[in-house]
Parts: C-alpha cells; structure tokens; sequence
C-alpha cells in the first residue's frame, strides 16, 4: 500500500510537473500528462523491483536452509574485508 501511494504521487507530481514545460515546447496539455505518467510509470517500476540492499531473505532450497551472512577475510597483504556469503545449512 505504501509503494502504490508513493507511485501515485509521484506520478500526480511528474504530471504536473511537466505541463507547464511541455506547453512552453509546444505539446499540449493532454501529451505532457501522458509524458508524465509514462515517466512515473517507469519510475514506478524501478522501485517496485527493487529488493534493497540485502538482496532477498531467507530461501528455502532443497538442501536445507540458506541465509546471506557477513563474514571477514584477510587478503595476503593483511587487510580486513567484510563480504556477504550465502550459507547453506
């Protein structure tokens, strides 16, 4: 419900947005508000897809259990890194 309210305004906002620009371009009114939603909608689904940062939870396989977990390594020259690692159990 949240993503929809989002895409909603953000399309209302767009549209409004770029009808007095378009209008100064020469395309009218109705093709600015179709520029718009098109723009919103393009935009709303980059959103929709994304899964943040983490990536996806928990996934069940048929192995067992898997999890995205932090772990460090130590490269030969003696730095620390941190790396996320699926684990499966």
């Amino acid at each position: 419900m949240k993503k929809l309210v989002t895409v909603t305004v953000l399309a209302a906002s767009l549209a409004a947005a770029v009808a007095p620009a378009a209008e100064a371009k020469g395309i009218g009114p109705y093709g600015a508000v179709a520029l718009g939603l098109a723009g919103a909608a393009v935009v709303g689904s980059a959103v929709a897809a994304s899964t943040g940062y983490y990536g996806a939870g928990p996934a069940y396989v048929e192995g067992g259990y898997c999890y995205v977990t932090r772990r460090q390594f130590v490269d030969p020259y003696g730095y620390t890194y941190s790396r996320r690692v699926r684990v499966c159990e």
